[in-house]
């Protein structure tokens, strides 16, 4: 067991070596006890292990049992009196449940990850042990992988890591950046009969819920603020026989850090085709369920887009769509994250005005970069299908100063704002027109 933490037994600072008397050897009662790192909350069907440490000889290991029902277990220690007993951990397991492997875990804590990753919020210490998602002693973009196959049911546990992880006792995490290496003491053998009434403290880590959202009651939905995200799909007229493209956008684009929902779909009427995602996202976002026409995705760093996807169908038999496909609230709960602690809900409407050809021309924008800026700054943006565009400039006071328009085709584009746009150490604003749609930022000359 103590293979399993080779960190403590490297960092062992202290030996309190005890003999212990060949005719009267002793027997206690060892308790110990987790709390969840985010809030102290108890867990519960914990087990510990009390690992006694012989010189010369393998560790003799002394395993309590679990309760479902509390937080603490005991395990019984009977010291050989023939033996010198130099010291003592304790460890905690807790035993993994399929169901337990995704409570907690959304695309918020995919955010957490990712910008941890970039630089832009970096993780506390125990969020970091949360994030090592693969157990490799690191916080890389494979955690992330593997983290969005157990999100979107890929993966139904996670293959190299268990649900939880039980801090042992007596360790402490030196390191703000590296709580990979932990600094661990041993405990006198003589200090064994103190855990019988003041129950040894061990820190429960959930694998993956990096926010510490965990929901103890097991019944886990994220708490969403009452903003509110809306995706659309066009009420389309179905006839048996032929393939549609059915996109799934937004009417007025917004800068989220992350989105996830389910689609289920009537499978008497759709067969599923293909996915085709759209700028803001990749096929590794997507996971679909033919036998139970179930589409999911979970995207992070889903910015200024209007369509998120188109899914390609094969119609069965005739009807509409919005009388076949709908949110599935069970399979995937339908949310948007704006950071690590703020998610909205995402609400599914469908537009009767608009066909596979109507929906919105700007795929994504991204903001203009350099920004501030000394000589141009540029806006990157895709578009699903040709369209013109109209740029145009205003200075803080609403005065035009710099326009242009310009046909473009379906694909990715470059607008350039020259200096002479922008004052010297001003600020102006920008708005990018389409149709009946406007984009807008704003951008700094230094």
């Amino acid at each position: 067991m103590k293979s399993l933490y080779p960190a403590c037994a490297a960092l062992l600072a202290i030996l309190f070596p005890t003999i212990f008397s060949a005719q009267t050897p002793d027997t206690f009662q060892v308790t110990g006890c987790a709390k969840f790192w985010a809030n102290d909350h108890p867990v519960n069907n914990l087990s510990i292990d009390v690992v006694l440490d012989y010189p010369g000889s393998s560790d003799l290991t002394f395993a309590g049992t679990a309760d479902i029902n509390s937080p603490c277990s005991q395990a019984t220690v009977v010291p050989d009196a023939q033996q010198t007993i130099p010291d003592f951990w304790i460890y905690g397991n807790k035993p993994d449940t399929i169901n337990d492997y995704r409570n907690g875990i959304s695309i918020s804590d995919l955010v957490c990850i990712n910008q941890h990753i970039l630089g832009l919020n970096p993780l506390s210490q125990y969020a970091l042990l949360a994030a090592d998602v693969n157990k490799s002693g690191s916080v890389t973009g494979f955690d992330l992988v593997e983290l969005r196959k157990l999100l979107l049911g890929i993966y139904d546990k996670l293959p190299n890591s268990p649900s939880w992880r039980i801090w042992p006792a007596n360790c402490t995490l030196p390191n703000p950046l590296n709580p990979f290496q932990p600094y661990c003491q041993a405990f006198p053998a003589d200090s064994l009969v103190r855990f019988e009434n003041q129950p040894a403290n061990l820190t429960a880590i959930k694998i993956g819920d990096v926010n510490g959202d965990y929901d103890f009651d097991g019944n886990y939905q994220t708490d969403t603020k009452s903003d509110s995200m809306y995706l659309y799909l066009p009420d389309l007229a179905l006839a048996a026989g032929v393939s549609i493209d059915v996109p799934i956008y937004q009417k007025m684009p917004f800068w989220v850090h992350g989105i996830q929902f389910a689609l289920r779909y009537d499978t008497s009427v759709l067969q599923l085709m293909d996915i085709i995602p759209g700028a803001g996202t990749t096929q590794n976002d997507w996971a679909f369920f033919a036998s139970e026409g179930v589409l999911k995705n979970a995207s992070v760093n889903f910015g200024f887009s209007d369509t998120v996807g188109v899914v390609r169908f094969l119609v069965k038999s005739g009807g509409q769509l919005s009388d076949v496909i709908e949110l599935d609230t069970l399979a995937l709960q339908p949310m948007f994250s704006a950071g690590c602690d703020l998610a909205g809900k995402i609400v599914l409407d469908f537009d009767a005005t608009s066909g596979v050809t109507d929906y919105p021309a700007v795929s994504w924008v991204k903001p203009a970069f350099p920004n501030p800026f000394s000589e141009k700054t540029t806006i990157s943006l895709a578009l699903e299908r040709p369209a013109t565009l109209h740029l145009e400039v205003t200075d803080t006071a609403g005065r035009l100063t710099y326009s242009q328009s310009c046909e473009l085709p379906q694909g990715r584009h470059q607008l350039e704002i020259p200096a002479s746009a922008v004052s010297a150490g001003g600020l102006a604003f920008y708005r990018i027109i389409t149709g009946n749609k406007m984009l807008s930022g704003k951008i700094t000359r230094m």
